[in-house]
């Protein structure tokens, strides 16, 4: 409303400048606050985001349960003086959704507007009848392509997980990767492993380099055709220990229905931990004791 029809209403009124720039710088540095939470921490889209992401897969053994790592979430925003909503959820959209709309039984209890679609959209399905995401999934899928367009579908199957979602971080953290690229494409996994074994321990000389251990890989093998097939390998602690981490990989290969013939193979150690120092045994043979 107008302000001077907000001071008719109100005796007492408190006026603060909008500032949408410096709203979003300090947007900004709360999201590197919260790096001690998540190595991946991004603002939602749009040109004046609200929202910060952090992504938590396989994390919580490390902070926590979901409940005690949102608990120090909260308690850290407190402490900035802000009150926060938050959400946690197996996809972005859904965790976006709860924080804005509330906990529901299920999605298709959120309203429409939970999809992070454009307002004329959600006015046009409300328009039609259609005011819950329950109301949204039974009907056919290419009616609403070519009623809504391509971000409504979306939308949709990125909160219900049928469509991946990449978080890009506010401020990408530095990631150890090797990879190589091989001379002749091939789908044998004898070959496959031989090149993931050599790779592996590359990685884990540079772990060991900056005392870190690996608690999150990312290894991702490159198909001629352009598409790429993500193994995600989380570990209970951290290591950089060649062997440790070839087993899991060749575990994780073996589930793999390759597609095409590879061309390309990296491993990235998208999370790590630290190692600790490394101390000498005097009676090794009688206090057998932690590595560390």
């Amino acid at each position: 409303m107008p302000l001077a029809e907000a001071k008719s209403l109100v005796r007492d009124v408190v006026i603060e400048q909008y500032e949408p720039v410096a709203d979003c710088q300090e947007l900004k540095r709360l999201a590197a606050e919260c790096e001690r939470f998540s190595p991946c921490v991004a603002l939602e889209e749009g040109d004046e985001p609200e929202s910060l992401l952090l992504d938590i897969f396989n994390l919580t053994h490390l902070l926590g349960s979901e409940v005690e790592l949102a608990a120090k979430v909260e308690r850290f925003f407190v402490a900035e003086r802000y009150r926060v909503q938050m959400a946690v959820a197996d996809t972005v959209g859904l965790a976006w959704a709860r924080a804005h709309y509330g906990e529901k039984e299920n999605c298709g209890s959120l309203p429409v507007e939970s999809l992070r679609i454009s307002q004329d959209t959600v006015d046009l399905l409300r328009q039609l009848g259609i005011e819950t995401i329950g109301q949204l999934l039974p009907l056919p899928r290419a009616s609403l392509t070519s009623r809504f367009g391509d971000q409504l579908l979306r939308r949709l199957d990125q909160m219900t997980g049928a469509a991946p979602e990449v978080l890009v971080p506010h401020r990408s953290p530095a990631a150890l990767e090797v990879g190589s690229s091989l001379e002749h494409a091939t789908s044998d996994r004898a070959v496959l492993m031989h090149v993931l074994t050599e790779l592996t321990e590359q990685l884990a000389r540079h772990l060991a380099a900056r005392d870190q251990g690996a608690v999150l890989l990312v290894c991702a093998l490159k198909y001629v055709g352009g598409e790429s097939h993500l193994l995600w390998i989380g570990l209970v602690q951290p290591t950089a220990i060649a062997r440790q981490l070839m087993e899991l990989v060749g575990l994780h290969l073996e589930t793999v229905m390759l597609t095409d013939e590879v061309a390309h193979v990296e491993i990235r150690a998208a999370v790590v931990g630290r190692l600790g120092e490394r101390q000498g045994e005097l009676f090794a043979d009688r206090w057998p004791t932690d590595p560390h």
